[in-house]
């Protein structure tokens, strides 16, 4: 988006489990002088399967959420951006069964490998999160 003269980013706000959605991200753009309203909903499968009720389910309750929600009034045409992060590598069986999964829907898989390495001094308020998955698990890999 940096690349992008005519993409400005006014705000992020991140919740982790909302309405039990993992994460819930919505990003507030200004494109070519119009506001717009990303909502990320994110789903983390470390290592475990998707299940039905959360492939369907969780969009509608963002929906509901969203369109009755007071704070969106100016965003009813807001993008939903459905995305499931794996620890599984895009080589393995499992990786391949959650491709096959979301198949026919607007859903987007991504493996840790796929997301970019980005260094922060502070990452999360968590010292256990920070201590278990920036430092121990780098070793694993």
């Amino acid at each position: 988006i940096s690349d992008m003269p005519n993409i400005t980013i006014d705000s992020v706000e991140v919740w982790k489990q909302w309405c039990y959605v993992d994460v819930v991200a919505d990003i507030y753009l200004t494109i070519d002088g119009k506001s717009e309203l990303h909502v990320i909903m994110a789903e983390n499968k470390a290592y475990t399967m998707m299940k039905e009720n959360q492939l369907y389910n969780y969009p509608k309750i963002i929906k509901e959420a969203y369109d009755n929600y007071p704070r969106y009034r100016n965003y009813r045409d807001y993008n939903l951006h459905k995305v499931l992060i794996t620890c599984f590598s895009s080589s393995e069986t499992s990786y391949k069964q959650l491709q096959q999964f979301i198949e026919g829907t607007d859903w987007s898989i991504f493996s840790v490998e796929d997301l970019p390495d980005w260094t922060v001094d502070n990452p999360t308020e968590s010292d256990l999160f920070n201590d278990f998955w920036l430092n121990d698990w780098t070793r694993y890999e």
